[in-house]
């Protein structure tokens, strides 16, 4: 799909608007930028967004705030969003009405913001859509003034409210391949909070997240990547042919790199660090603020937060060996002999999958839907090379996550840190990734 086509079909009103708007200025808008940024905001401190750009201010950026909020949001944090808007009608001139709830405003000479606002009755978000809205209607916009110009970069940043962005923010982005790569993925460290229970249920969580990259990236997993929505950098012509985030309460940067890598490279980019605020939150069903809150109802976190069994890794690894020995001709039935025989193919791995019970890999991968996969890839391809397309494109990151869940829940439940250091998988783990498990360290 191209640009135009998810412009004109997909995209968000908002994006029409300023399309609208710029084709009718034409010689009475004389402002360009050289980068896009993306940020949704929700009862956010109102001068929030002086501390997030302290570092570029002297860059050629377009900043797109979507500030934003349901109808059924608490009242309360309703009008703290809406103060961010007249926070910075007051501070900075605006320079253009592009609609009656988008205006343009200039943080400087090259730093400009665009300013959406969805917190008033006929502009509110849905509930259910929420953040996932707010991002679409921001790269929306984004992917409107690349394709008229006014933004030179194909590339898409997104991050959030509660980010400070490093000085070189921008420069991780240039010289890459635009035709290749999908999206890239900011380093990023949790700065430390003045409360010891927050900080110390941070390190819990953040060690949970490497881990389970590392563990996936072990096991040869092509959706070894972090899913943090203030951490990525989307090709904006990728990001039309995923058609886009996904209107989600939550997960939507899960959902939308999942799309992305399916085709293209999700790459890690160099960089300074984002650095991230550590902060407690319920306003979305799950993701780091919510994990926080559980995390800080254990007595001990340290010893008490439970780590997935790095077995779990073990049978992933087992299995993405085994897929790679299939062929069209194989029935749309997964046999144990199918499994017993892959397990043995390969003497480098013969000892190490020893360890995997075959019964229990090929319950996992039935209750997944590993036969009806297996058949819908075998009718639709006559090459190996097109097969294994399927094959990739079925077993995802979501699937993925469901392979390790289904594998905790009824044959490797979760294990506190202390129990899992001395495993073996755990080692070969973290030999391949340099992975420290200490959550203090």
């Amino acid at each position: 799909m191209s640009m135009q086509q998810y412009l004109a079909r997909y995209a968000e009103s908002d994006a029409s608007e300023v399309q609208h708007y710029l084709q009718h200025a034409k010689a009475d808008f004389d402002r360009s930028w050289e980068h896009v940024l993306c940020i949704p905001a929700f009862a956010e401190a109102a001068a929030f967004l002086e501390k997030l750009t302290v570092n570029i201010q002297q860059q050629s950026a377009l900043i797109i705030l979507v500030v934003n909020a349901s109808a059924k949001a608490d009242p309360g944090k309703i009008e703290q969003t809406r103060q961010i808007a007249a926070h910075l009608c007051r501070h900075y001139s605006c320079t253009a009405t592009i609609a009656r709830h988008i205006q343009l405003l200039s943080m400087g000479d090259k730093l400009d913001v665009m300013l959406v606002e969805h917190v008033s009755p006929g502009l509110f978000l849905v509930e259910k859509e929420s953040v996932g809205l707010a991002r679409k209607i921001a790269c929306d916009i984004a992917c409107q003034c690349i394709a008229m110009g006014v933004v030179k970069t194909p590339w898409i940043h997104s991050s959030d409210a509660d980010a400070v962005l490093p000085h070189d923010y921008f420069q991780a982005a240039a010289n890459l391949d635009t035709e290749q790569i999908s999206a890239g993925i900011y380093p990023f460290q949790h700065t430390p909070h003045k409360e010891n229970d927050i900080v110390h249920a941070q390190q819990c969580y953040d060690l949970a997240m490497d881990y389970y990259v590392a563990g996936l990236k072990w096991a040869g997993s092509p959706w070894a990547f972090h899913t943090i929505g203030s951490t990525l950098l989307i090709n904006s012509q990728h990001y039309a042919q995923a058609r886009g985030f996904p209107r989600r309460q939550a997960g939507e940067d899960f959902y939308l790199l999942n799309k992305l890598a399916k085709i293209g490279e999700v790459i890690n980019l160099q960089c300074a660090p984002l650095a991230l605020e550590s902060r407690l939150s319920d306003r979305v069903p799950f993701g780091t603020g919510p994990a926080l809150l559980k995390i800080m109802t254990l007595d001990d976190p340290q010893q008490q937060y439970l780590y997935y069994h790095p077995d779990c890794f073990l049978a992933l690894k087992c299995w993405l060996h085994i897929s790679q020995t299939l062929q069209p001709e194989t029935s749309g039935s997964l046999s144990l002999e199918t499994i017993t025989t892959a397990k043995t193919s390969v003497e480098a791995f013969s000892t190490i999958f020893s360890k995997v019970d075959s019964k229990l890999l090929l319950q996992c991968l039935k209750a997944l839907g590993v036969d009806k996969a297996m058949a819908h890839a075998g009718s639709h391809s006559k090459t190996k090379h097109t097969y294994a397309r399927h094959m990739h494109d079925w077993f995802d990151a979501f699937q993925t996550l469901k392979f390790i869940h289904w594998m905790r829940d009824n044959a490797l439940p979760s294990l506190p840190l202390h129990e899992i250091r001395g495993l073996e998988s755990t080692a070969a783990i973290q030999k391949q990734s340099g992975l420290v498990l200490n959550p203090a360290a």
